[in-house]
């Protein structure tokens, strides 16, 4: 689906979490009005291909009324022209009055920030509301008929194994339509940076978010549900990351991390020739020689045959002994 997005860095969010400056992810704060001639465009170029609207970057169903109004008013009238229309929220500003105003609009997607299932975990990064609320939120989208997505920060204060477990376990009750997994970050001018300094607080490595973020696709691809997103965007400003598992090409190497899992499960060692799709040549070749640097000595020392197949499903590897 081709996505056309609205940004509203930060507006409606009422608190400011502990890990969060919006306007370091999303560059400005500035309202910004209706996009209507560039969205004619978007509509015309993009003319016989599924074509959506997202709101991204702040907290809409928090908004003042009359400036949800306003988007909403301006995005009926493309209505016909969409095959979706896509909100995020917090699940802390969901109900059925707010549920059933985006339905009379035409929205039909709600993307909640959910960041953690676990209440202890939201408590010590000052969410705002408990794992409960969160998941009752997400049931009460999904009945009212909307496709839900829901976004996750791994590595958040008081985040073990456990904790990711749990979020992923209570998850898979749930089925959204969609998530995204975004490994923790520590941006400038948050509190989770003043924590990190005095050393409260410690990032996960880029190993282990690597690891924790490919155990929860595994899982969450085996139950039907799309992974939309694997970090965050590389075009955030590089300046203001203080530390955390950031790679600018985080969603290769998790590929990459799945790739060589299959590998270990084909008993790697024994192979002569192994087979990739071609969709995944990038990965293997590129950034993931990272992950899958260890099976590439031994493919060159065993002289193990590397082939690239466009018949083999990207994702995928074959083998033969």
């Amino acid at each position: 689906m081709k996505i056309y997005p609205i940004f509203i860095p930060h507006r409606g969010c009422p608190f400011n979490c502990i890990f969060c400056n919006q306007f370091k992810i999303t560059k400005s704060g500035d309202l910004q009005s209706a996009p209507e001639s560039d969205l004619k465009k978007f509509i015309l170029y993009n003319r016989g291909k599924t074509r959506g609207v997202a709101f991204y970057g702040g907290t809409f169903t928090a908004l003042p009324e009359e400036e949800q109004d306003y988007w909403l008013e301006f995005i009926r009238k493309f209505r016909k022209d969409l095959d979706d229309i896509r909100v995020s929220t917090r699940p802390d500003f969901i109900d059925c009055r707010i549920l059933d105003k985006l339905k009379e609009f035409g929205v039909t997607t709600i993307e909640t920030g959910i960041q953690s299932l676990h209440s202890g975990v939201l408590k010590k990064s000052k969410r705002g509301y408990s794992g409960e609320k969160a998941a009752e939120s997400c049931h009460l989208i999904k009945r009212k008929g909307f496709r839900l997505g829901m976004q996750f920060l791994p590595g958040l204060p008081g985040f073990s194994q456990e904790t990711w477990n749990f979020t992923v376990d209570k998850t898979l009750e749930i089925k959204p339509d969609f998530v995204r997994i975004y490994p923790l970050l520590i941006l400038k001018d948050t509190e989770l940076e003043k924590l990190y300094v005095k050393g409260e607080y410690k990032p996960l490595d880029l190993t282990r978010a690597i690891e924790l973020s490919a155990d929860a696709v595994l899982r969450f691809r085996k139950a039907g549900i799309r992974i939309a997103k694997v970090g965050l965007h590389s075009d955030i400003n590089k300046e203001d990351i203080v530390s955390g598992p950031f790679h600018p090409a985080f969603g290769e190497l998790i590929r990459a991390e799945l790739l060589k899992r299959m590998l270990v499960d084909l008993d790697i060692f024994k192979l002569k020739y192994v087979f990739f799709s071609s969709k995944d040549e990038s990965v293997v070749r590129g950034h993931g020689k990272i992950i899958l640097k260890d099976f590439l000595d031994a493919a060159t020392e065993r002289k193990i045959e590397i082939n690239f197949d466009p018949e083999i499903t990207k994702g995928s590897v074959n083998g033969l002994y």
